[in-house]
């Protein structure tokens, strides 16, 4: 688990990478905002988060798994995980109305 990273991961410098192709300009991982959006696009008052379906739980998802041991402790903190996500856009979307 050590090995896992929160930021900079291969989706997320593809997507930087055809975003920037295309002429958008951005920030990267806001501190002061909730949840530190991966891409930030002040312009457009707009932030990008790049959730893996393992770790996030996206509703209807087929690929995301659950390991086999400890199963209770993963359950928990998928669950943790989704309530954290749902928390952070609510704030998001309560600072920036549009």
């Amino acid at each position: 688990m050590s090995r896992i990273r929160s930021s900079n991961t291969a989706p997320e410098v593809a997507l930087r990478r055809a975003m920037h192709a295309l002429g958008f300009r951005f920030r990267l991982h806001s501190k002061g905002l909730p949840g530190k959006p991966d891409i930030v696009l002040p312009r457009y008052k707009t932030v990008i988060f790049v959730h893996g379906c393992f770790w996030h739980r996206h509703r209807g998802c087929k690929v995301a798994t659950t390991p086999k041991t400890n199963t209770e402790f993963w359950v928990e903190k998928f669950d943790r995980n989704v309530v954290r996500d749902a928390r952070t856009r609510e704030q998001l979307e309560r600072s920036c109305p549009s």
